[in-house]
């Protein structure tokens, strides 16, 4: 007779196990409060600028946006009319629910906000609707059904006493999903560079001349010795190409979270290789190329990689305590969370 408790779970039963996870809510409250900051800094920059009107009102009035032209017109359009204050409603707007959603107030409902002024402001000038504005939709929406704002945050504050609970567990599938989303955009950006300059055959040369417009960068770049920018498209290009590979160090720490196996510890070394690269190519363009949010965006998004395990590793300072995870007072961390992910 076979002891129950030695029968193997079912593929299915060990994916629904995968979904179901707990870890803890700080990574995704990390994400949350990132994302809310890029976008909320993007409208008010833009406010500085005192460009909204001239970007999103009517061609007619100002000399930029088309809104007037639309069919049908955009919601906010629609209900406040088709003077400025549309503009003004969506953009302030969005300045509200973006820093609401950064404090977690209301985490949910300002999230939802955000995603309706920022479709707002995509339908009125939507030539001005990036790939990162899309990609920050994106994540908000996964972040709307999830538990962000149970830590480092307001609502955390109000409903409990505490504004940080690193070690409140909450569902991880969001924080998956991102990873998911960041592999996908790498691995498309890869795909999309097919241009000869990207290549061997071009001999790596297309950021030495993407650095002679002067629009993308912050200074003159022409003095910048042409083997630089090499090594710099052959990086991006294969760290962009190899990102699948990091759906493979993740499930295999998973399988051996105690780091039994050489090839577990190898894939280890190579998953923070990979997220130090990230972290420093984007850090470099933000540094010498003025490319809007997409450098800011793309830094928010890489607190995906934060593990419970990163988490636990932390150390017992007053400045690192909220974000420290301390597992079940029984010593070990509940059954649903991750040691290493």
């Amino acid at each position: 007779m076979t002891d129950a408790t030695s029968v193997t779970p079912s593929r299915f039963a060990r994916y629904v196990a995968l979904w179901d996870e707990r870890e803890p809510a700080t990574a995704l409250a990390l994400l949350r409060i990132a994302v809310g900051c890029v976008l909320a800094y993007d409208l008010i920059y833009l406010v500085c600028l005192d460009l909204e009107i001239t970007i999103f009102g009517a061609a007619g009035e100002y000399n930029l946006g088309f809104a007037a032209n639309l069919v049908p017109q955009p919601l906010v359009r629609r209900i406040f009319g088709p003077g400025p204050l549309a503009v003004q409603v969506a953009v302030y707007g969005g300045i509200a629910a973006a820093l609401a959603f950064a404090f977690g107030l209301l985490t949910r409902v300002s999230g939802v906000l955000v995603l309706v002024t920022q479709l707002q402001l995509a339908a009125l000038y939507m030539e001005g609707d990036r790939g990162i504005d899309e990609l920050l939709r994106f994540v908000v929406v996964i972040l709307v059904f999830s538990r962000c704002g149970a830590t480092l945050s307001l609502d955390s504050l109000i409903r409990h006493g505490a504004w940080a609970r690193p070690s409140e567990l909450v569902p991880a599938w969001p924080r998956y999903m991102v990873m998911l989303q960041l592999v996908w955009l790498y691995t498309s950006a890869a795909i999309c560079k097919d241009h000869v300059l990207w290549s061997a055959r071009g001999d790596y040369m297309s950021l030495f001349y993407i650095l002679r417009y002067q629009h993308f960068v912050r200074w003159d770049m022409t003095g910048v010795p042409a083997w630089v920018t090499q090594i710099g498209a052959f990086t991006s290009l294969w760290f962009e190409a190899l990102a699948g590979t990091m759906l493979l160090a993740n499930w295999q720490l998973r399988r051996d979270p105690a780091l039994e196996k050489r090839s577990t510890r190898g894939l280890l070394w190579w998953k923070r290789g990979w997220i130090l690269t990230g972290l420093g190519m984007h850090t470099t363009l933000w540094i010498v190329m003025n490319i809007g949010i997409f450098t800011t965006g793309m830094l928010a998004l890489y607190f995906c990689w934060v593990s419970p395990a990163v988490l636990r590793s932390l150390p017992d300072t007053r400045f690192l305590r909220p974000f420290r995870f301390v597992p079940a007072q029984n010593g070990s961390a509940p059954a649903t969370v991750p040691t290493s992910s």
